[in-house]
């Protein structure tokens, strides 16, 4: 860990200072140190502190993707950031010191994570499509939903349920990235709980489901196949990123239809990184179908959503932080690396 003050949190709230935090993913990297928590002031734009995150007791993973790698999901509860490892949910106090962990044998694949309300949170269990809801307070796990399971959702989607020991302790089979090939894996890679209602996207089929009933809420492949993170800004509404088609993107939950866009490609900046960096994916995509590239790493891959003063905070690859406002600005920016293989994941805001 890396800290640049004693006491930044404190700082925080005698100056009114914005911290954003963030958890990064290092497309291809050694397992351990393959990704980051970072905390950033946002007005000056300076790394306030870091840690490493990493899976526990993962050494190789020959994926070139994130799969196994870095930081994941990511939540402020109680005065402490939980922060998702492939397979652990890794508690830090402010100053960025871990002070402890909730492990299950069913934490696998973590992606993100909503704590609707105090002591409660849910964490999507991308790699066994599975919505989690642990007690914060006892670590333990209070309710499990599989979707794979639900007979409307295996009729609709021609879906078969995980084979899967869920009383088993040694889940680690399923750190195999095969699994997430499967032609029943829905991807379920968000989750957010409004009011009695559990949602969850499945990036595969770019669907939002409604995890209780079985109701498909919205349905829009050719915006939502491929998205990442679903929050709820307003009441009735769900906000998503479309991740390929960078941009985020909201809907009416009553509808399904899309009410609101806001395209990063209106930015100087992300049309210059897209021109530069677009024909090297599809130079590579067109590889990869002869084995002769595994390079997938994509320019602007959007991840990560976060509310800041009535506009959004998004991460993009190379590792950066765009604040748009409701037209689809965007007004401010972080710079956090280069490299193409640094993709954000989780963003929270800490304090304003």
């Amino acid at each position: 860990m890396v800290s640049q003050a004693d006491d930044f949190a404190f700082a925080a709230g005698i100056f009114g200072t914005v911290l954003v935090a963030f958890t990064t993913v290092v497309r291809g990297a050694p397992v351990e140190g393959s990704g980051e928590l970072v905390v950033v002031d946002w007005q000056t734009k300076s790394v306030v502190a870091k840690a490493p995150i990493s899976p526990t007791g993962i050494t190789h993973d020959l994926n070139p993707n994130g799969n196994t790698r870095g930081g994941r999901g990511l939540e402020l509860h109680d005065g402490q950031l939980i922060v998702g490892s492939f397979n652990r949910l890794h508690l830090f106090d402010l100053e960025l010191k871990q002070v402890g962990e909730i492990s299950h044998p069913l934490l696998l694949g973590v992606h993100e994570m909503h704590s609707p309300t105090a002591g409660q949170l849910w964490v999507a269990a991308t790699r066994i499509d599975a919505a989690l809801r642990f007690d914060l307070g006892s670590g333990k796990l209070v309710e499990s939903l599989w979707p794979r399971e639900i007979v409307e959702l295996q009729e609709k989607r021609a879906l078969e349920p995980l084979e899967i020991d869920k009383g088993a302790t040694d889940q680690s089979r399923f750190a195999d990235s095969s699994y997430a090939d499967h032609g029943s894996h829905v991807h379920l890679n968000a989750v957010t709980a409004v009011d009695d209602a559990v949602y969850a996207l499945f990036n595969r089929f770019g669907a939002v489901v409604e995890l209780r009933s079985g109701r498909v809420v919205i349905s829009d492949p050719d915006r939502l196949r491929g998205a990442h993170n679903i929050q709820s800004h307003a009441p009735g509404e769900l906000t998503i990123n479309d991740t390929i088609g960078r941009a985020v993107r909201t809907f009416d939950i009553a509808t399904g239809k899309m009410i609101g866009e806001r395209s990063l490609m209106s930015d100087s900046w992300a049309r210059s990184t897209a021109r530069r960096q677009d024909w090297r994916f599809k130079r590579d995509k067109a590889l990869r179908k002869f084995g002769l590239s595994a390079d997938t790493r994509r320019a602007l891959f959007v991840r990560g959503l976060e509310p800041l003063d009535g506009s959004v905070l998004v991460g993009v690859s190379p590792g950066a932080l765009l604040q748009v406002d409701d037209r689809g600005t965007v007004i401010d920016r972080f710079h956090y690396s280069d490299d193409m293989s640094v993709c954000i994941h989780g963003i929270r805001v800490l304090g304003d």
